[in-house]
């Protein structure tokens, strides 16, 4: 399985810089995914700049469809979709003061995330976000709620469960580290799997949890998922973790497609996962005015079934 992952898009408009970069994204793939049984684009929010509706119009015609529509292309076979929302995908502006109550209440009292009208009023600012994402995704999820979505991916007989999770569900502005809350427990049964690759798609990395749901989130999505695709700090990092808690995991940190920041590097990364021998490959580019380009040799890590 070849993952190609985006991260940290922020579209503005029909006129990102990216958007000249699309086709060029999609053929520095094609080595990689020749060999592949089939192919998924990952991407871990922040798709949109402030999540409006023409921002998602634009990303989907200019950017992921021809990405999409080259990988197929030269796949001979669709490409598999799985999408986690950002920060930035939310609606924040003007400031939904009910909201903003509601957050400030679960920060103090975290079991308030287990309130199902309190997560429906807080997932509002995502409307633009959920309708995107309910038709891009391929396949659709097999199981939906509105802070967590799974699909079960066929790769050469074998499955591949994809979980997505909706860690912005309580971003603000501006967003605060140390401060987010996932109630990750409303999902355990979803999470018990049998599938030999288990990925988990989520915007925010751990230092980003308050103390509480960082020890909850990071034991349980180690101990349960392969790997843990993440963004949102817009420096790409990979790396295979093992300890006596949740054992032998495996993270990756996309670059920014397009950060904000002055001097940043853009980038996004492929990793080819070998589902027999149970190692995965990882593979870094960067894009800038004269293309896209390889950064770093491949790197391989290898993972242990759950």
């Amino acid at each position: 399985l070849a993952v190609v992952h985006l991260s940290d898009i922020h579209i503005h408009g029909k006129s990102d810089t990216c958007f000249e970069a699309a086709a060029q994204i999609a053929s520095s793939c094609y080595e990689l995914i020749r060999g592949a049984d089939e192919c998924l684009l990952a991407i871990t929010g922040d798709i949109a700049f402030s999540g409006a509706k023409d921002q998602y119009k634009a990303a989907v015609e200019y950017l992921l469809h021809p990405i999409v529509s080259g990988l197929e292309k030269e796949a001979g076979k669709k490409v598999f979709v799985s999408i986690a929302p950002g920060n930035h995908d939310c609606v924040l502006r003007p400031i939904d003061e009910v909201r903003e109550t509601l957050i400030g209440a679960i920060v103090e009292e975290p079991s308030k995330a287990s309130s199902e009208a309190i997560v429906i009023a807080c997932t509002n600012v995502l409307a633009n976000f959920f309708t995107f994402a309910e038709a891009e995704l391929f396949p659709s999820a097999q199981f939906h709620s509105k802070l967590l979505w799974q699909q079960m991916l066929t790769v050469a007989g074998k499955q591949v469960l994809v979980t997505s999770l909706n860690a912005a569900w309580m971003s603000r502005l501006p967003e605060q580290q140390g401060q987010l809350v996932f109630p990750l427990e409303r999902f355990d049964r979803q999470l018990r799997s049998d599938a030999p690759l288990h990925l988990a798609l989520i915007h925010h990395p751990f230092n980003w949890y308050n103390q509480a749901a960082y020890q909850t989130l990071r034991k349980h999505l180690r101990h349960s998922c392969t790997a843990v695709l993440s963004g949102h700090e817009h420096v790409g990092n990979a790396g295979k973790l093992d300890d006596e808690v949740s054992g032998v995991s495996l993270f990756f940190e996309s670059a920014a497609l397009q950060p904000h920041e002055k001097d940043a590097v853009a980038g996004f990364s492929v990793y080819v996962f070998d589902l027999d021998a149970k190692n995965v490959e990882t593979h870094s580019f960067a894009l800038d005015s004269s293309g896209v380009h390889d950064t770093v040799n491949p790197v391989r890590h290898s993972w242990k079934e759950k």
